[in-house]
């Protein structure tokens, strides 16, 4: 995981970010394995402190300007669209 969070950090790009994502989503066996390994590793980065502590934070960083660079306008969309979108995140 640290590794994937240096490339992380260091990603120029939306699409980098991305596409290190997605590798690290699928590498971990999905979302939930991908989010245990993440919070397994920044608990053990911060109680560690340090430059382990600085790169896990600069990486979620790296992570929120990514989604906010890259967040859709909602209120350019149809009713149709927003109904398929909630849709999609009902089980």
């Amino acid at each position: 995981m640290a590794q994937h969070l240096g490339r992380l950090r260091d990603a120029a790009s939306a699409n980098r970010v991305k596409a290190l994502c997605a590798e690290m989503v699928m590498g971990y066996g999905g979302t939930e394995g991908f989010a245990n390994a993440w919070r397994t590793c920044l608990q053990r980065d911060l109680e560690r402190g340090g430059f382990a502590a600085l790169r896990h934070l600069e990486a979620t960083i790296r992570l929120v300007q990514y989604c906010e660079q890259n967040r859709p306008d909602y209120s350019q969309w149809t009713d149709d669209e927003l109904l398929d979108a909630i849709s999609a995140f009902e089980p």
